[in-house]
């Protein structure tokens, strides 16, 4: 019983460290993207294994390109085809801005002409989240 009871504490102890290290290297930042690559597109981090340039997102692959022109405003607007990047996160999830989709009718059940019918193609490598999209 003496020794189980040890053996509990030295891991407490252990798990302790790790953590306490794990914060330290928390605060320290470390860079997103691959050395001598831009790793922002404005206020839009741009973590590997997307890039804004050749030889810095994933190899045989442009799913992972991003471009980074700049708006009408003039300020950096990353781009993903002709869709608005607002994030991407390290855990590989990506947030783009698109127009909803409008399906309205006339009391008479007919299509209104205004209806907007907006696409995506995510590519081979994505798929689309059926959890986490919404409007804003």
């Amino acid at each position: 019983m003496g020794f189980h009871k040890m053996l509990v504490q030295v891991t407490w102890v252990w798990v302790g460290v790790i953590l306490s290290e794990m914060a330290a290297a928390a605060a320290i930042p470390f860079p997103l993207a691959l050395p001598g690559c831009p790793d922002r597109c404005g206020d839009v981090p741009i973590p590997y294994p997307f890039g804004l340039t050749e030889g810095c997102y994933l190899k045989d692959t442009v799913d992972f390109s991003i471009n980074c022109p700049k708006d009408s405003a003039g300020q950096p607007q990353p781009l993903t085809g002709d869709v608005v990047v607002t994030n991407i996160s390290i855990q590989g999830q990506i947030d783009i801005m698109m127009y909803n989709a409008l399906d309205c009718y006339n009391k008479s059940g007919t299509p209104l002409e205004n209806n907007t019918q907006p696409s995506l193609s995510a590519g081979a490598s994505f798929t689309v989240s059926d959890t986490q999209n919404k409007s804003p």
